[in-house]
């Protein structure tokens, strides 16, 4: 199960209260034109891959970030292209998964 979080204290909380979490940022929504198209399919195999990790990995919790409803935390955590995964540890971010496929500066 893939969580949704959008309040900056929940958020806090939700990562210190766990040993191991992973952070999707992302945009939630794609229009019309061809280019966000590919974006909002990229964005589903993305989706797919990280629910079967959720079901292998009972030990990390999978958190699906919107990147433009937390700015604060984006630019905490120096997200600077969507998607990105950050990898965090002990609540500290260990390491990053930064997507070449569809570059979106944030």
């Amino acid at each position: 199960m893939v969580l949704y979080a959008n309040k900056i204290v929940s958020i806090f909380r939700f990562l210190l209260s766990f040993e191991k979490v992973t952070i999707n940022f992302a945009l939630m929504c794609c229009g019309g034109n061809r280019n966000q198209a590919d974006a909002a399919l990229f964005l589903q195999v993305v989706d797919k891959h990280l629910n079967i990790l959720t079901k292998q990995h009972l030990e990390t919790k999978f958190v699906k970030m919107n990147a433009e409803k937390t700015p604060f935390l984006t630019e905490k955590l120096k997200i600077f292209m969507l998607p990105t995964l950050a990898l965090v540890k002990k609540g500290k971010v260990v390491d990053y998964v930064v997507s070449a496929l569809h570059q979106k500066v944030v």
